[in-house]
Parts: C-alpha cells; structure tokens; sequence
C-alpha cells in the first residue's frame, strides 16, 4: 500500500511540474530544457541514485543479519 502512495505522490509532483514548465515555455519563457535535462543529469541524477544505492545496501545487509 505504501508503494502506491509513493507512485501516485510521485506522479502527480511530476505531472505538475512539466504543467509548470510547459507553462513557462508558452508563455514566451525562454527555457532552454536540453540545459535543464544537463543540469539534472550531471547534479541531480547521481545523488538519487546513490541515495537507491544506499537503501539496497542496507536492505541486503537487514536481510543477512536476519537469516
């Protein structure tokens, strides 16, 4: 149950935000999102994948100790 509320939470937190941004560009907003697509790449990607990369460690090591 909880996995679904993070999907749902996290769907629509993304669904907003491209309404937010879609808004931004037809509005006459010059963005320039192959530079936010780098930006999130190179700065924001590798820490959610370290923080993934940490979980499944823990979990791992949860599971060894309980067996």
């Amino acid at each position: 149950m909880k996995s679904i509320f993070y999907y749902v939470t996290t769907s629509v937190v993304v669904f907003f935000g491209l309404i937010a941004v879609a808004s931004l560009v037809a509005a006459g907003w010059n963005t320039d999102i192959a530079a936010i697509a780098e930006w999130a790449t190179k700065y924001l990607l590798p820490w959610i994948a370290l923080y993934w990369f940490i979980r499944m460690v823990k979990a791992i090591e949860q599971k060894g100790k309980s067996n």
